[in-house]
């Protein structure tokens, strides 16, 4: 009874571990998928590079693509920043 009552935790555990592998896939993909687009729509004139006037022509779009809960203010967890880059950049309030 014990060996399969540790055949059965053994298998909840590797079932659990597939299932964090395949979650943490998916939202890497989804996140690759959401910085081409934001790219694709930057590049206004599709030559493979986002020049700065094309940035800051198209600045507003980027910051309500990345604003995933619409409240108008970018978290950290809504960027790709590392915490103290973004520390530097969000001043004291965190946004």
């Amino acid at each position: 009874m014990a060996a399969t009552a540790r055949m059965a935790f053994m298998l909840m555990v590797t079932l659990a571990a597939l299932a964090h592998i395949v979650t943490t896939a998916v939202a890497a993909s989804a996140e690759n998928a959401r910085d081409a687009r934001i790219f694709e729509l930057l590049d206004d004139n599709q030559d493979g590079s986002v020049s700065m006037t094309e940035f800051k022509n198209n600045q507003m779009l980027v910051f309500y693509i990345l604003d995933r809960n619409k409240d108008l203010a970018l978290t950290a967890g809504e960027t790709h920043l590392p915490a103290d880059a973004f520390a530097s950049i969000a001043g004291n309030d965190g946004k």
